[in-house]
């Protein structure tokens, strides 16, 4: 609410952009999953490396040229660290199958649904603290978001660690 015109219309163009990385990062999260259920943890977590590369790029070089040219550099970071995964699919093993009346989906779906409304409820909070923050002062936006990556960074290294290697080992021996 805080935005002029020509910074809403701005961050419209960039969230329109951006929600195609959802899309990707769905598909590279499944495959990075895939990955570390067969033991390949190597390739499942050097991707952010190589977005984070393409990113820095992205804005250092391609900002110059305008918001569209970074953001689209942007989401092609989010491609290229789906594409590094694909080289190292095992295709005699990976073979999508896809129905409503599987057991397991249905029990996976289940799972899951506490985990979505968590997730959607801190998304919600965190939206609404960015609108809060754009009318409050120039830069708070900003500040939420590195506040929000220092919180990601600590919470990666330590949790994420443990769970990439954790998890694969407890679904085996279920």
């Amino acid at each position: 609410p805080g935005f002029s015109p020509q910074q809403m219309e701005t961050a419209l163009v960039m969230t329109r952009i951006f929600l195609l990385s959802i899309a990707v990062t769905a598909v590279g999260s499944i495959y990075r999953a895939y990955l570390q259920i067969h033991g390949r943890f190597v390739i499942s977590v050097l991707h952010p490396i190589i977005m984070n590369i393409f990113i820095i790029f992205s804005v250092a070089v391609l900002s110059k040229k305008g918001i569209l040219p970074m953001s689209l550099g942007v989401l092609f970071a989010f491609i290229a660290q789906f594409a590094i995964f694909i080289p190292f699919l095992n295709k005699k093993l990976f073979h999508f199958v896809f129905s409503l009346k599987d057991h397991y989906l249905k029990k996976m779906l289940t799972s899951i649904l506490p985990i979505l409304i968590s997730t959607s409820v801190i998304e919600l909070n965190f939206i609404i603290n960015k609108a809060i923050a754009s009318m409050v002062t120039s830069g708070g936006i900003a500040a939420l978001n590195y506040a929000s990556r220092l919180q990601g960074f600590a919470t990666g290294i330590v949790i994420s660690s443990i769970v990439t290697v954790a998890y694969p080992q407890m679904a085996r021996a279920i």
